[in-house]
């Protein structure tokens, strides 16, 4: 487009006019010109609002769809640090250069001593993976799933299980290595370990994606990913990376197919975890909160204190806690519940006294477990030989009983899908 075609085309749009021959009365009435200064300044700020927030020191930043939660267990105090799920990824590349670091305080998946003993046996040839044809490579990952079979220390059969898979799992050739190396990785773990556990949904789930796996394998190696998904993510659950766990639980959709929606015990383990996390967020939430006003307000010291004993164990908050209200209702109640060991009469006391404090929670989890302290308790006044006679407190406590179970009094669910198939895997023959 030259500037000729824009003159010519201009010309022909002012062509009514020109032929007219009557001039452009220009604007007289001050209104109709302050409108338009008007609508100027307002198209002015609207173009600088959005122009604004992509540029920040010189350098472009996305503009956000809608509020980011980046940072929200880091502004909760009754939560740990988050150790972040890169960590618990393995390493999937072809020539993997150094260890996987795994989170501080958490036992790794192998060792450094594994991790020497495996550069010392394929070290060289890992690092000329790149210049090998795909024969040389699946090779490499049979004399690698090989020597892990061969191996003593279950961290190197970890290590060299890992290794085989990263190798095999992109063809449709290796594909049956793979499937051998999960297998073998299986056998090897522990259900509850949580970063032995992240790089089983690792591995399933790049098995059950890829068009190089068999159809029937990719419906199986479905079932594995999505029950390592509900393990992995109430292990992250149990260690308060509820962050962490939001973010893992989204992956179910993944490989919720027809075959997995069949299976009900595992359709009901994914519903209890997606419920689970957005509960648990929710009273994360409220217990922010009530975390700020616990020094002056005893009603919300009462509920960060029943957090701390049955939720999940913060000592520091705790021991604070106790110190500070010790002669309020929690350090009553702290009294009943150590004097129950000893003293049966106590412990009707600790229920009756649990009762009254769920009865000033917002449903949901943490008014569930002190619902179910209080019927604990209840049940041990209940099993006592001393109180055989008591006949008042007797009615009461069934009174209290039937409804505390009406009200919702449940334990924390145990959900372990990946428990049945790592110890199928660890009692089938290698």
């Amino acid at each position: 487009m030259t500037t000729q075609y824009y003159f010519n085309r201009a010309k022909y749009l002012m062509r009514p006019i020109i032929l007219s021959n009557r001039p452009l009365k220009p604007v007289r009435s001050m209104a109709s010109a302050w409108h338009f200064r008007a609508l100027a300044g307002v198209l002015a700020i609207v173009i600088w609002g959005w122009l604004c927030p992509m540029r920040l020191n010189g350098r472009v930043i996305p503009i956000p769809h809608r509020v980011s939660d980046a940072g929200w267990q880091a502004r909760n105090p009754l939560l740990p640090k988050r150790i972040g799920l890169s960590q618990l990824w393995p390493d999937m590349s072809l020539a993997q250069q150094t260890p996987v670091q795994s989170p501080r305080g958490w036992r790794p998946v192998y060792s450094a001593g594994d991790w020497r003993e495996f550069r010392r046996q394929f070290g060289a040839r890992q690092d000329n993976i790149i210049r090998l044809r795909l024969s040389a490579r699946i090779q490499l990952a049979a004399d690698m799933l090989a020597a892990a079979h061969k191996a003593k220390n279950p961290g190197l059969k970890r290590l060299l299980a890992l290794r085989t898979f990263a190798l095999a799992f992109r063809y449709h050739v290796g594909s049956p290595l793979a499937q051998k190396a999960l297998a073998l990785y299986l056998r090897h773990i522990h259900f509850n370990n949580l970063v032995q556990v992240a790089p089983v949904w690792t591995m399933a789930n790049y098995l059950a994606f890829l068009r190089a796996t068999p159809v029937t394998s990719r419906r199986r190696c479905a079932f594995t990913a999505e029950a390592a998904n509900v393990q992995l993510t109430m292990l992250l659950l149990n260690a308060g990376q509820v962050e962490d766990s939001a973010r893992v639980v989204r992956h179910l959709v993944i490989h919720e197919t027809r075959a997995v929606r069949a299976d009900h015990p595992l359709i009901s383990a994914m519903g209890t975890a997606r419920v689970l996390v957005s509960q648990t967020r929710v009273m994360m939430d409220f217990l922010a909160g009530e975390y700020k006003n616990m020094g002056l307000n005893a009603s919300s010291a009462m509920n960060v204190y029943l957090y701390t004993r049955y939720i999940r164990a913060v000592p520091r908050v705790r021991a604070w806690l106790e110190s500070r209200w010790h002669a309020g209702a929690i350090g009553r109640l702290n009294r009943e519940i150590l004097d129950g060991k000893s003293h049966i009469q106590s412990q009707f006391a600790a229920g009756r006294e649990l009762a009254a404090a769920a009865d000033a929670l917002p449903p949901g989890i943490l008014r569930d477990r002190v619902l179910f302290a209080a019927l604990v308790h209840y049940r041990a006044f209940m099993n006592s030989a001393a109180t055989r006679w008591d006949r008042v407190d007797r009615t009461l406590a069934k009174i209290a009983i039937q409804h505390l179970i009406e009200q919702g009094a449940r334990p924390n669910p145990v959900v372990t899908p990946l428990e049945n198939m790592v110890r199928s895997a660890a009692t089938r023959p290698a």
